[in-house]
């Protein structure tokens, strides 16, 4: 950040990231893009495959499920003082 020399003005560099999720076909695809699942600037820090084939993932501070059609995700676990980073399957649990 800097002050301009008359003091009235700041200038700034805004740094952004963004992270999304994608399902593609196993066999590929035809199409040259890919849509992603979840919105812009939803936050993905592990994800994994439910037993009932939707996707498991978490936020930091959350987990949530989502269907492959791209529907609303759906909250499972919620903790504001949580690290939630890492997600691991076995069979029809789940270990966070």
């Amino acid at each position: 950040m800097t002050l301009s020399a008359d003091g009235k003005t700041l200038a700034t560099v805004q740094t952004k990231s963004t992270q999304n999720l994608y399902v593609l076909p196993a066999a590929g695809s035809q199409s040259p893009t890919a849509n992603p699942v979840l919105p812009q600037g939803q936050n993905v820090y592990g994800f994994d495959w439910s037993a009932d084939g939707n996707l498991v993932f978490s936020d930091y501070i959350r987990v949530l499920r989502i269907g492959t059609e791209r529907s609303i995700p759906t909250q499972l676990l919620g903790d504001s003082t949580a690290a939630i980073v890492e997600l691991a399957g076995c069979g029809s649990r789940y270990m966070v």
